[in-house]
């Protein structure tokens, strides 16, 4: 995103990266009885997957107070999702930087869209399934995407200095 910006400035690209800087800002500032809305499904979901995990390690990291936990906890957990959903729609800006698009054939684009269809299917057929696959691919994404990163740092430097 940043490389974006440096290489084409423009306030779309610059709304990005303030977005990306003030939402984790609210989500600290912001009193946590605002953000809570719980039910009992959501909650049997929460106890059934690795959501649980995390925040008993998170819990274990940051002490024995259950109140001051639970704030933190909770906004680390909506701090991950923002992560996660900003990095995907993050995707859909870099498609002129990477060009992506350009290169994408029918058979992969029916490729992808399977893939999607069928990761749709595993969470309706068990969500514990659909999180575990789901995951997996996630890593593979992640590790792929290593020479990306890579490359995008290098170029944010050699902007940087060049200016």
């Amino acid at each position: 995103m940043i490389v974006g910006y440096l290489k084409f400035p423009n306030r779309f690209s610059l709304m990005g990266i303030l977005m990306l800087i003030s939402v984790p800002l609210l989500i600290y500032f912001f009193p946590l009885e605002n953000l809570i809305k719980s039910n009992f499904s959501s909650q049997k979901i929460y106890n059934s997957t690795g959501f649980k995990i995390i925040n008993d390690w998170l819990a274990l990291i940051f002490g024995d107070n259950k109140e001051v936990n639970t704030v933190i906890i909770f906004k680390a957990q909506i701090f991950i999702a923002f992560a996660y959903t900003y990095h995907y729609l993050n995707w859909f800006s870099k498609t002129s930087v990477i060009g992506w698009a350009k290169t994408l054939e029918l058979k992969k684009m029916i490729l992808v869209l399977g893939i999607w269809i069928l990761s749709i299917a595993l969470y309706l057929y068990n969500y514990q399934t659909g999180l575990m696959v789901l995951f997996i691919l996630s890593m593979i994404h992640v590790l792929a995407e290593f020479p990306l990163n890579v490359l995008s740092i290098k170029t944010i430097f050699q902007k940087l200095i060049s200016k």
